[in-house]
């Protein structure tokens, strides 16, 4: 089905993936320096049994007031 991937980082993180054309695609934008908070995709990607999704997940620690990195998905909400 669809599911919606989010970021749960203290400080700036972005989750990406690859284009057909091999570039790089921000899936989540998380950057900045910041306290832990969440940021989660506008747009949702299809997985199932067969789906192999390349990820590449990018993390910038600045002070040391807070430290996580957590990668979560959900079903796509349906309105």
């Amino acid at each position: 089905g669809y599911y919606q991937l989010a970021l749960l980082s203290d400080d700036g993180a972005f989750l990406k993936t690859y284009a057909e054309n091999g570039s790089e695609y921000i899936l989540v934008n998380n950057n900045g320096t910041h306290p832990t908070k969440m940021a989660c995709a506008s747009e949702p990607v299809y997985l199932d049994h067969n789906t192999r999704l390349p990820i590449k997940i990018q993390y910038y620690q600045g002070p040391r007031f807070h430290i996580s990195l957590v990668a979560m998905w959900r079903p796509w909400p349906v309105d």
